[in-house]
């Protein structure tokens, strides 16, 4: 874990979990930090090298007082950017989770040149990240019949009964 400066007396948390290959940046959702993909992110550094940032606001980055100009798209957007440019990351891949399309959406209008591509995956996929968490969705009360069974979803499928597993075919990510 290391700490990067991105705006005046803001310092964003940055994971790297290491690996090989073309640089990856997790984005987490609204409430998490990037310790969230700490389990998913092992199963992607055989093909990339995998970094997560934790936002301004949440987790053990900065916390800049909660006005539009600290907290605007755009501005959370220039903050993976700095980040991209102090690691001197090469066009990276940026895939996010939920409210991470606001960063995604900023990036990818006005910044497209510096980045590969960027990924807002549905919820499904979401799905297959709390699995490598070791959460069986038949156990998550909380989730909806229709979140649990994704039988219907192209590319999901749930493990044997009691195997805690999930196949995510279109991520290339098995667990």
């Amino acid at each position: 874990m290391q700490f990067i400066p991105v705006d005046n007396d803001v310092k964003l948390e940055i994971l790297d979990w290491g690996g090989t290959g073309r640089p990856l940046i997790l984005l987490a959702d609204l409430g998490n930090d990037a310790h969230v993909f700490d389990q998913f992110a092992a199963k992607l550094t055989p093909t990339y090298h995998v970094s997560g940032i934790t936002r301004r606001g949440f987790g053990h980055s900065s916390v800049p007082v909660p006005n539009k100009d600290n907290y605007s798209a755009d501005r959370l957007g220039d903050d993976v950017l700095a980040v991209v440019d102090a690691l001197k990351l090469d066009r990276p891949v940026l895939v996010g989770h939920s409210i991470a399309g606001q960063e995604l959406s900023s990036i990818g209008t006005r910044h497209a040149g510096k980045v590969v591509g960027t990924d807002l995956p549905g919820r499904w996929v979401f799905e297959c990240l709390l699995q490598c968490h070791g959460g069986r969705y038949h156990d998550r009360p909380d989730l909806s019949a229709a979140s649990r069974d994704r039988a219907d979803v192209p590319g999901w499928r749930t493990g044997a009964e009691g195997e805690g597993q999930g196949v995510c075919r279109d991520q290339h990510a098995t667990f």
